[in-house]
């Protein structure tokens, strides 16, 4: 039996993150119902177009859920798809 935990919000770090049509990266909030919270980085992929090829070192850091457009509904579908993947495993795993 598998365990999709269950959102209670998501909240961009940036309280005008969705009115900007223009957006191709935010930090968002994620709380679960049963009490933990993860963060992670939403980008599109305008936004990858200065990482590619990059002369930098590899390092770990926040994970990035990617979308094709940055607003309310399509990031909500994308968390939920996250919570659901693997049973959530990584919005448990990037508690905050």
């Amino acid at each position: 039996m598998s365990y999709s935990p269950r959102i209670k919000a998501i909240k961009p770090r940036d309280p005008k993150a969705f009115s900007d049509p223009k957006a191709t990266r935010l930090e968002l909030d994620i709380e679960l119902e049963n009490g933990p919270a993860s963060r992670v980085l939403v980008r599109t992929p305008e936004d990858l177009s200065g990482d590619c090829g990059a002369e930098r070192p590899f390092a770990f850091g926040r994970p990035v859920l990617f979308v094709a457009k940055i607003d309310e509904a399509t990031v909500g579908e994308a968390v939920s798809a996250m919570a659901q993947e693997l049973s959530g495993y990584w919005l448990r795993y990037y508690d905050r």
